[in-house]
């Protein structure tokens, strides 16, 4: 089946949804941008046009710059570490396969194992049983006969 074939059906194109897709991409990640730079840009244009100068104002307007390019580094982080932990879901899912392949195998050899050394130990203990049976029988016997 083919996955848009239901959207079709519905009125819905593939333009249609990458027209949808393109504007949210431009209101959820263009204007917060946007927004945030022109923040800035009217916190610099206000202390120019104000006359204040001083070191103290510039140091604050620095800071905030800085707090905006550690927020960047800090999305570009958060982006790997989900990129990560995505790659770690789909090898999780690859993952069973194999080791029910390895957990059948494991489960045979166990079941061979256990058939072998029943065949071996079966021509030791079988005669010693016997033998241990038959002294039992012998005294069981005796002991009726003494007394």
């Amino acid at each position: 089946m083919y996955p848009f074939e239901l959207k079709r059906r519905q009125g819905v194109t593939v333009r249609g949804v990458d027209a949808a897709w393109k504007h949210q991409v431009r209101l959820q990640i263009y204007l917060p941008f946007g927004a945030g730079l022109l923040v800035v840009g009217l916190l610099i244009g206000l202390l120019w046009l104000s006359g204040v100068g001083d070191a103290s104002a510039w140091a604050d307007v620095s800071i905030v710059l800085l707090f905006a390019l550690a927020i960047l580094l800090g999305i570009v982080g958060l982006v790997i570490i989900v990129a990560a932990m995505i790659g770690v879901i789909y090898l999780i899912r690859l993952i069973p396969p194999p080791f029910d392949r390895t957990r059948s195998a494991a489960s045979e050899a166990q079941a061979a194992v256990s058939q072998a050394s029943e065949a071996a130990a079966k021509p030791v203990i079988v005669p010693r049983a016997a033998s241990y049976a038959l002294i039992a029988g012998v005294r069981y016997l005796a002991g009726i006969f003494k007394g």
